[in-house]
C-alpha cells in the first residue's frame, strides 16, 4: 500500500534519488500520481546514489499509462514487493523453524 490506501507498485527503478525526481516529476507533469521509495534516508548520505536502487512507485491501475510516458517498454510486469514488515515476519518464522528443529535435535 502507499499514500491515501492506494496500492502503489514500482514504475521504474534508479541508481540515484535525482534521476528518480526527473521521471516523478515527469509523471506528475502528466496528471499521474508519483512518489519515491529509496533506502538512501532522503538523500542524507555522502553519496547521492542508493545501493538498491531508487524506485519510483505508482498507483497500481496507472502503472501501463506510466511506462508509456517514461518511454518505457510494456513487456515487464508490474513488481509488488512485500512491505519490510512482512519481510521480517517470515524472517521471524525462519528463526522460530530453525530454533524449534535445533531444540529437537539437541533434546
Amino acid at each position: 500500500m502507499g499514500p491515501a490506501g492506494r496500492d502503489w507498485i514500482e514504475v521504474a527503478s534508479f541508481t540515484s534519488r535525482a534521476e528518480a525526481d526527473v521521471a516523478r516529476t515527469a509523471l506528475e507533469a502528466t496528471g499521474i500520481d508519483a512518489v519515491i521509495h529509496a533506502d538512501d534516508a532522503g538523500h542524507a548520505g555522502a553519496l547521492p546514489l542508493s545501493l538498491r536502487g531508487v524506485e519510483v512507485r505508482v498507483p497500481a491501475d496507472r502503472w501501463a499509462e506510466a511506462r508509456v510516458a517514461l518511454g518505457l517498454p510494456l513487456t515487464e510486469e508490474p513488481r509488488r514487493r512485500l512491505p519490510p514488515v512482512a519481510i521480517y515476519g517470515i524472517v521471524a518464522a525462519l528463526v522460530l523453524i530453525s530454533l524449534v528443529v535445533a531444540l529437537d535435535v539437541v533434546g
